[in-house]
């Protein structure tokens, strides 16, 4: 806004003052008042939590500067990396999802391909966080028969309804030789 029956061009410029990542505003001048800029905020490179943009409008020997406080959303999962079984088994792990701002429906699917014949669920498929909340998930694998001994990334993949924020988790899921071909090879070697 005009003060004091000011009329000149205004520069506005803009810039982070916490992280990396950058910033513009639109328009980058204005010369007729009341205006208004959009000031976007590319938040790729920053990390989860609070932040501030500095907006600088100079006309001349006239500089005012305005901090916009903002919170970057995301959220986090934790749980096992590794689970080992033998071929037949069921194995089971417990995510949990904890919010850093975000708030909104987590959805996951499982990728078990590079486990031949595998099957995975996910008990329930989505999670719905509350700022600073927290939820879970459980992963629970079936390892086939055939399964050759081994390990074998299993990725549960977790975006917001919309597409981003997202992550992804990787279970090394170890394979084990059946027990009773090990017994039948003990007892091959005795004869």
């Amino acid at each position: 806004t005009s003060q004091d029956g000011f009329s000149g061009t205004v520069s506005l410029t803009c810039s982070l003052t916490t992280g990396s990542g950058n910033c513009s505003v639109s328009p980058s001048f204005v010369s007729s008042f009341p205006a208004s800029a959009t000031v976007t905020v590319n938040a790729t490179g920053l990390s989860a939590g609070a932040n501030q943009i500095t907006v600088q409008g100079v006309a001349g020997s006239l500089t005012q500067t305005l901090l916009i406080p903002f919170s970057v959303a995301d959220y986090s999962i934790s749980g096992p990396q590794t689970l080992s079984g033998a071929p037949g088994a069921q194995l089971t792990a417990v995510l949990t999802f904890a919010s850093t701002f975000y708030i909104g429906t987590i959805d996951a699917t499982c990728n078990a391909l590079a486990l031949p014949a595998a099957q995975c669920g996910l008990t329930p498929g989505n999670v719905t966080l509350a700022s600073g909340g927290s939820g879970t998930i459980t992963v629970t694998i079936n390892i086939p028969n055939s399964a050759a001994p081994g390990t074998y990334n299993i990725t549960i993949n977790t975006s917001d309804s919309s597409g981003e924020p997202s992550h992804a988790w990787t279970l090394a899921v170890s394979v084990g030789q059946d027990r009773s071909e090990e017994h039948t090879s003990e007892l091959q070697s005795h004869h």
